[in-house]
């Protein structure tokens, strides 16, 4: 009978029982029978050519596999007075043999449901010999004149087939105890004979979903004896249902149902499930040409691609041959945190972020160390040591002000990641735990380039800003024939004392803005280039007065008139308050000198300190004690400190402290990466697509010589 037959009562019907690729079920017994009866009602899975009502009028395709799985339960008799009981799979395996007679017929006295279709031998019971299952078989002697050579052909095939039987059996034996020592309690209990429900409970325990087809799994059933675990879709269109009689009420055949289902709340046809059409090779190689070459903010790829994504992105960030702007690194290790979070494992993120800051620290590292090679802070003796000037600088510390830029962005995009997985996951969880000391442990790297970078980034700024800064104490500018420019006048401009620290300045704030620097690290790097300009600076005026004549009111006009030409033209650059926060202390020692003789001589020591709030009672009395008030003039008593800062006075330092500098900050709140919309920059989308080609490329290595091919053809982008 065609297993796409049709009995009435909507109960499908087989010729066999066909497993499925990728279906294995761990059975004491391998061998399979042939169905004798229908299968049961309730979930079975079978395959059809038509989900209609009626299949009789449209021809029916070759029986694809069918598999029907029971959910572990009540075991009940395949041969019970219900006739619509199903026979489990379990009944599909033969029993071991022990159940066999001896001299009688083919048949024995057991039941005949799963009697095989071709006549077998069997093995007596108590060693007799084997007989033919046919009629007229039987173990008594033999007669005529061929009775000697049956004899000893009996004989041979007796000898043969105890010993294949015993070694089956004690095959069968083995995975019987095998199978049990998995379940509880196994270990201590006896081993007696072979139980067919004993077989039939491990059979359904043993089952394995199918990994090539669609499955539907049931999580609550309704009849424990009836319902099944797995529900296996084998064709492109599935109908669930109830089953029911042959007929309606009407007299209408019952609709067509795949899969049976018990539960009273079940339709008679109760949903259908469709497989999508799969894309001809066409589409396809379209579909991963519009990936490879698409705009999408998408970098898709496999753990085992990792290592060399993260290595090629760092090493085309590092070698700075391309044209990438300048968060492009920091986009593209975006995409890939990006997909790891959305994609892979949830334990895969942590270790992606600290190979991924491994390997930024390396090549920071490496950075640092060839800019030192080729800067060293001492040089051999009788060399001179030519100074950095602002081109040079800004050339040498443009990879790591890059890198800076890109750390800091990626920082904070790791930091929004790594936020979203400790909200979703379980907080009990100890595997959280330790994915989160990773990634802290990674972003601690992070932050560790992100300080060096802005520490050797400020080091060679102010290494060339020290050997520009004198000229603001010393350059008079007011030359013969020269006009002092006005606020937010060019470089150019400017007097020629002035115009190398402006130089430097220039600089930091074009490499600045060049490398896309987040607004607070500019703050910060023009902040700590303030500071060491003012203490520098104040600490050469405190030490100029010492020797020499130097405090004089003409001498102080022109330092004061320096300093406002660079305060308005850092005005103009966007920089005032920042400057002006930062050269308070030495704007107000300038003021002070400034003061004309005949106004200061009339001060007291309490007024000047009220006037000049931000200078040390050391450092006040420093200036005071060394002002030029003409030939054989001293300080006036007036100017002599009060008896409660005498000590303050003799104790204290009059030179500033370059260890007090501002601490770094690192910047809060959301990353400045773009990570939705196609991508807009051109050389962002080159560097995309050769990323996607190489993880291609990867994917290929893999496959064998004869599946590999290459990329579909690229378009202009």
């Amino acid at each position: 009978m065609l297993s796409g037959e049709r009995k009435e009562g909507g109960s499908p019907r087989f010729g066999k029982l066909h497993l499925p690729v990728g279906l294995w079920i761990n059975s004491p017994r391998k061998q399979l029978a042939k169905l004798g009866r229908r299968w049961p009602s309730a979930a079975s899975v079978k395959s059809s050519s038509s989900d209609t009502g009626s299949r009789s009028s449209e021809p029916l395709p070759p029986p694809p596999p069918h598999v029907e799985l029971r959910r572990v339960g009540a075991v009940k008799a395949a041969g019970g007075a219900s006739g619509s009981r199903a026979k489990r799979i379990s009944q599909l395996f033969r029993g071991s043999g022990t159940g066999a007679t001896g001299s009688g017929g083919a048949g024995g006295s057991g039941p005949t449901l799963w009697r095989p279709q071709k006549n077998r031998s069997r093995a007596a019971s108590g060693g007799a010999a084997l007989a033919s299952p046919g009629p007229g078989s039987g173990s008594g002697p033999s007669t005529g004149s061929g009775g000697k050579e049956r004899s000893e052909n009996l004989s041979l095939r007796r000898s043969v087939s105890e010993l294949s039987l015993q070694g089956r059996r004690r095959r069968q034996q083995e995975r019987r105890q095998q199978a049990l020592s998995m379940a509880p309690g196994a270990a201590d209990a006896p081993i007696g004979p072979a139980d067919p429900g004993d077989f039939d409970q491990l059979t359904q325990c043993l089952i394995q979903a199918p990994s090539n087809r669609p499955y539907f799994l049931l999580l609550q059933g309704y009849q424990d004896a009836q319902d099944f675990v797995v529900y296996v879709m084998t064709r492109e269109q599935h109908v669930f249902g109830r089953g029911g009689n042959a007929s309606t009420r009407g007299g209408s055949p019952a609709p067509y149902v795949d899969t049976f289902l018990n539960s009273p709340d079940i339709l008679p046809r109760h949903c259908t499930v469709r497989a999508g059409p799969e894309s001809p090779a066409m589409e396809r190689s379209e579909a991963l040409a519009a990936y490879l070459d698409g705009r999408e903010p998408v970098l898709r790829f496999r753990p085992r691609e990792e290592e060399a994504l993260l290595g090629e992105i760092v090493r085309a960030a590092a070698a700075g041959t391309g044209d990438l702007p300048p968060l492009g690194p920091a986009t593209l290790l975006a995409l890939c945190v990006q997909h790891s979070a959305r994609e892979l494992e949830l334990g895969h993120l942590p270790r992606l972020l600290g190979r991924l800051a491994r390997l930024i620290k390396e090549a920071v590292w490496e950075k640092i160390k060839e800019i030192g090679d080729r800067q060293p802070e001492n040089h051999p003796e009788g060399v001179p040591e030519v100074p950095l000037t602002p081109e040079a600088v800004s050339v040498e510390l443009r990879p790591l002000m890059l890198w800076m830029a890109n750390t800091t962005e990626l920082l904070s995009f790791v930091q929004e990641k790594v936020l979203e997985m400790e909200k979703e996951a379980d907080q009990e969880d100890p595997q959280l735990c330790n994915d989160l000391e990773l990634c802290d442990e990674a972003m601690a790297l992070l932050d560790e380039v992100i300080m060096c970078t802005f520490q050797q980034s400020v080091y060679y700024l102010t290494k060339t800003l020290y050997s520009t800064l004198p000229a603001l104490l010393d350059s008079n500018p007011f030359t013969a024939g020269a006009e002092l420019p006005g606020p937010g006048a060019e470089l150019e401009a400017m007097p020629p004392g002035l115009k190398p620290t402006l130089g430097v300045f220039q600089a930091a704030l074009e490499l600045t803005s060049q490398c896309e620097l987040h607004p607070d690290l500019v703050s910060q790097t023009f902040g700590y280039l303030f500071f060491f300009s003012n203490a520098s600076l104040l600490n050469s005026l405190m030490e100029r007065g010492q020797g020499r004549p130097f405090y004089q009111w003409s001498r102080a006009v022109q330092i004061r008139t320096n300093l406002d030409l660079v305060l308005d033209w850092l005005q103009g650059a966007g920089l005032g308050d920042i400057a002006t926060e930062f050269f308070r202390k030495l704007s107000m020692a300038v003021n002070l000198l400034c003061v004309p003789r005949t106004s200061l001589l009339k001060a007291s020591w309490s007024s000047l300190r009220t006037d000049h709030p931000t200078l040390t009672p050391a450092q006040l009395h420093h200036l005071l004690s060394h002002y030029q008030l003409g030939p054989g003039h001293g300080p006036p008593p007036a100017w002599d400190p009060l008896p409660t800062e005498r000590d303050a006075v003799d104790t204290g330092d009059i030179f500033e402290s370059f260890s007090s500098h501002p601490p770094l900050i690192l910047p809060l709140g959301s990353s400045r990466l773009r990570l939705t919309g196609p991508v807009t920059d051109d050389a962002l989308h080159r560097e995309l697509r050769r990323l996607r080609r190489l993880l291609w490329d990867l994917e290929q290595q893999e496959l064998p010589a004869n599946h590999r091919h290459g990329p579909p053809v690229a378009t202009s982008p």
